[in-house]
Parts: structure tokens; sequence; C-alpha cells
């Protein structure tokens, strides 16, 4: 009989020592899930959402989530119970929510309206800044535009125009830029070619441009071309000075050629990407200081190879830079090419370094043509 006795006792301690393990583990597990929807709730700033708690006394039951609260509209009723109803681990929701009163036109109808508030939207702000430093070596570009697309495009153009080594980008990818806003952009990036130094801002749709011309002639065509082509909808601000120095174009072209000079491809007349710096220095001074000048664009070779092989090589190479210039907006009816071939040394062919001296573009300026 005290056999017997001692069993029951020891099964009825197993059980009762199962039955307060399972209940700590459906605690846990209800205390887990109402977390993870607080937490849902919290990331949607919707901290008006009460979770009363979860139904029912087992595992199966209390996955029945209860929730309380008043909304300011149906949309926001709805939202509240499909964060609740897509929560892992809840099986139902029982949604006990109320819409404010203020939503209402009537109980009777039963209708719900939009309350008609007045918001204040900030207005974005869209900049873009390029800057021509003086001494045309660096040009800053810095400021927004619509995507990574016209970003490298931008920048591309710039260091075509500029020089590879002389454009700095600070540029960042932000959407809803004003319309024609990379058209606007282009525009002041030509006329920037088109002064000694100065700078451009876009500010929305206002357009504004300073800058140091040579004369009066060039400033009204930079101004003319401005109004004629800013874009419909974009207000322009012009600041264009005169220089009161008279700058020389022998001058310009000398100290230019004197420091670089024209490289090509070994053998052809293909001009190396290298150059591109010197050429557009040059079409800047050739197109707004050499107003009055004729200039020769002359080719020479060294001695090596064929005397007509030679001068058709250098006559080749002098219409490259013809061609390259006259692409950069130089009047062509103010340059000639002429290839010498290597009629006309300036140092000894019997050294490579003479050799490399006879192989050059020289630029011959006259008064007339």
């Amino acid at each position: 009989m005290k056999k017997w006795f001692a069993l029951i006792l020891t099964f009825l301690l197993l059980l009762i020592l199962s039955y307060s393990c399972f209940t700590r583990k459906s605690q846990n597990i209800k205390n887990n899930l109402l977390s993870k929807v607080n937490t849902s709730y919290a990331k949607e700033n919707m901290s008006w959402v009460k979770v009363k708690g979860l139904e029912g006394s087992d595992l199966t039951q209390s996955r029945v989530l209860v929730i309380e609260g008043v909304a300011k509209n149906q949309f926001q009723r709805e939202k509240a119970y499909l964060i609740a109803d897509k929560s892992e681990g809840i099986l139902s929701v029982k949604n006990y929510i109320t819409i404010s009163h203020n939503d209402y036109i009537s109980k009777e109808k039963n209708e719900i309206i939009e309350e008609e508030t007045e918001i204040e939207i900030e207005k974005p702000i869209y900049k873009l800044t390029i800057t021509k430093a003086k001494g045309y070596k660096i040009v800053l570009i810095k400021g927004v535009v619509p995507n990574i697309t016209i970003h490298h495009k931008l920048i591309t153009k710039a260091k075509k125009v500029f020089g590879e080594v002389n454009v700095i980008d600070e540029l960042e990818e932000k959407q809803g830029t004003p319309k024609d806003w990379y058209k606007s952009i282009e525009l002041g990036l030509e006329e920037l070619q088109k002064v000694q130094y100065g700078q451009f801002k876009l500010i929305n749709n206002e357009f504004k441009f300073q800058g140091l011309v040579q004369n009066q002639e060039n400033k009204s065509k930079l101004l003319n071309h401005l109004n004629q082509n800013l874009a419909e909808y974009y207000v322009g601000d012009y600041s264009i000075e005169i220089s009161k120095i008279k700058l020389s174009c022998q001058k310009e072209m000398d100290t230019l050629l004197s420091k670089n000079r024209i490289y090509f491809q070994y053998n052809k007349n293909n001009i190396k990407k290298e150059s591109y710096i010197l050429l557009n220095s040059l079409a800047n001074v050739l197109k707004n200081i050499c107003l009055k000048e004729f200039i020769e664009i002359e080719g020479h070779t060294d001695s090596k190879g064929k005397k007509d092989y030679n001068l058709e090589l250098s006559t080749k190479r002098a219409n490259s830079v013809k061609t390259y210039l006259l692409n950069q907006g130089v009047k062509e009816s103010k340059i000639e090419a002429i290839g010498y071939g290597e009629s006309q040394p300036i140092a000894s062919n019997k050294t490579k370094e003479g050799q490399k001296e006879n192989r050059r573009i020289e630029f011959k300026i006259r008064v007339s043509k």
C-alpha cells in the first residue's frame, strides 16, 4: 500500500512540475510575441495603439491578439490591424480600435471626412556652382544633379573642355531637380569657356553668371547668347566685367606654347588626349583675344623617312589641329593649316633630342590674311 502511495505521489509531483514548466514556457512565448508587436508599432510611430494582450490559456489560443486605441481615420485603423496580423506567431487579431469622432460627419451617415488642414511644405532648394579660377587652371563643380548618368556626363564634358586634371568634382545626386536643369548647366559651362575667369550658379530656377571678358564686343556676344539660350522658366542674373588689361595675342600664344607642346600618336596625325588642355586654352585665346589676327598652323617633322611622306604627315597633323580648334568654336576664316615636312629644322636631326625638337606644330600670327 505504501509502495502505491509513493508512486502516485511521485506521478503527481512530476505532473505539477511539467505543468509549471509548460506554464512558464507559455508565458515566455506570450511575452515574446507581445514584444515583437509593440516593436513593430514603435517603428511606425503608432504609439496610440494599445496592445491589450493575448487571449486564451494555452499556446494555441494565446496567439489571438487583442488591440485597442483611437485612430485618426479608417486607413490608420486598417494599418494597425495589418501590422498585428503580419506579426510572426500571431494567428488572428481582434481589432477593437475605434475612429476619432472628428473624422465623422455624423453617426447617422457614418461617413468619414478628411480634415482640410493647410500644411506648409518647405520647398526644396537645388543648387549647383561651377567656378573657373583665375588663370584658367582649376574648375570647381559642386552641387546637385538628378542622377549618376547626368553626373558622369557633366564631368566628362567639363574635363574635355577644361582638361582632365583641372576639374574638381564635388557633385552629388538628388532627385527632383527643376525642368531643364542639365540644359542650363551646359549653357553655363559653355559660357565659362568665353571668360578669362568667372562663375555661374543655379539656385532652383535662378541662373546667375559672372565673369571677366577682354572687351565690349565679347561682353555683348556673351550676353546675347545667354539671353537667347536660357531655358524657359529660368531667370537670368548676369554680371560681366571688361578687363582693364589689354592682352596681346602673340604674348598669350607664346606663353602657352613655351610650357607645353602638341603630341601625336607615333607616325600618325591622331592628337593625344594629353594635348587637349593646351588646345582648349589656345582656342580660348584665339576666340577672345586674337580678334584681328590671322593664324597659320604649321606642321614640321624630323628628317627620318622619305621627304614626300614627311611632307604629307606634317600637313595632316596641321589639319588635325585646325579641325580640333574649329570644333572648339574658332572661326575657319581665322586659321589655315600648312605642312612643311622636314624642310625647316630648328635643331640637328643627328640626335634624338634634335629630332624631337623638329617634330612640332607652330603658330604664326599675322595681322590679316
